[in-house]
């Protein structure tokens, strides 16, 4: 009997909101070439974007991809984006996965791994682990609207040296595949292109020894216009050599990251390391402290704390001081330590604190 004979499939475009599965591919399935460089995952490190959602949906931003390096022991900050292949505008939830590698990703496997967004990461609320891309014009870019922060990746279990990330588009034209058996799967990676693949490797680091996680906010229904805000970590009962760093998922809104790097806590009398930010209303981001030893062991009862500031404007400082809300030994401080810098000194009033104490 003469063998069968096949007939190619036809060509098409994917009628959805998809992912590349490389930098060739234009959403045409069945895709060819790499299957498991998706430029559509994009891999900020441990510095976030400002104005992502813009940023990355440009013709030449769509044009490239990023570093595809992990850091661990940081807290990494993961975009995802998609092209609206359909002839109607379109909407999607997202999630990100991340799986050890290995030659062939089962989706039952790395379902059980997905990766937080920035959204109300604060317990006892639990994790967030969707975003959106909202109402998406035909043959449009958009980028998921909330920030995936993969904090403090494990390196991978033996057998696998790196992890590969791969994107949902999670919808009811695309629900979670059950792919029983090796077609299937062969036919989700070639023709769904509602789901990314990216091989990334992990670059090695310290783990935290303690790590806080915590979320700003800023509400929508705080009067309009950008503020400033003093965010302070106030390490106690940590020994000598031991060090700290602070991380968050956004950047201030004149797009500056909000970050202290690695660095020594400093030694008493000092008691505290800040940073200033301008933050707008509706401003949602998670923030991750990571404390490293380097020694002896903490303290019993150690403690972590992150506290939040306002700085007021001019005009409310009357309004601050007749409120008694001015934290006169803080706002002394930030005199003394910004004096010769040409720093005017502003009362600082509390806002919010949260502590993690080691037992």
């Amino acid at each position: 009997m003469p063998p069968p004979k096949f007939a190619a499939q036809a060509a098409a475009t994917y009628s959805g909101i998809y992912c590349r599965p490389n930098l060739q591919n234009g959403g045409t399935i069945p895709a060819s070439g790499p299957l498991c460089t998706c430029p559509d995952i994009w891999i900020s490190g441990t510095r976030p974007i400002a104005n992502f959602q813009t940023v990355l949906a440009t013709s030449a931003s769509y044009a490239t991809a990023s570093v595809d390096t992990i850091q661990q022991g940081q807290a990494n900050y993961i975009y995802v984006r998609g092209m609206n292949g359909a002839m109607q505008p379109l909407s999607t939830q997202v999630q990100l996965f991340a799986s050890p590698a290995g030659i062939i990703l089962w989706p039952a496997l790395w379902k059980q791994r997905p990766i937080p967004t920035d959204i109300d990461y604060q317990p006892p609320n639990p994790p967030v682990y969707a975003s959106n891309i909202d109402n998406l014009a035909a043959g449009a870019i958009g980028v998921a609207q909330n920030t995936f922060v993969w904090s403090d990746p494990e390196p991978p279990p033996p057998g696998s040296d790196h992890y590969c990330l791969i994107s949902w588009m999670n919808n009811a034209s695309n629900p979670f595949p059950d792919a029983p058996g090796p077609l299937e799967l062969s036919h989700l990676i070639a023709n769904n292109l509602g789901f990314g693949f990216r091989n990334v490797s992990l670059q090695s680091g310290s783990s935290p020894t303690v790590q806080l996680v915590t979320q700003i906010e800023i509400p929508v229904s705080v009067p309009p216009g950008s503020r400033q805000y003093y965010i302070l970590i106030f390490p106690s009962g940590f020994p000598s050599g031991w060090q700290v760093s602070l991380s968050c998922s956004q950047t201030d809104t004149k797009g500056n990251p909000i970050a202290i790097p690695q660095q020594i806590i400093p030694p008493p009398p000092a008691k505290y390391l800040g940073i200033y930010a301008w933050l707008d209303p509706g401003f949602s981001a998670t923030v991750t402290i990571n404390c490293y030893q380097n020694g002896a062991e903490p303290a019993t009862n150690a403690t972590l704390q992150m506290q939040v500031m306002y700085l007021a404007e001019p005009q409310e400082i009357k309004r601050a001081l007749a409120l008694g809300v001015v934290d006169f030994a803080m706002s002394r401080a930030l005199e003394s330590a910004f004096r010769g810098f040409g720093i005017a000194p502003s009362p600082v009033c509390p806002l919010g604190f949260d502590t993690l104490m080691l037992i």
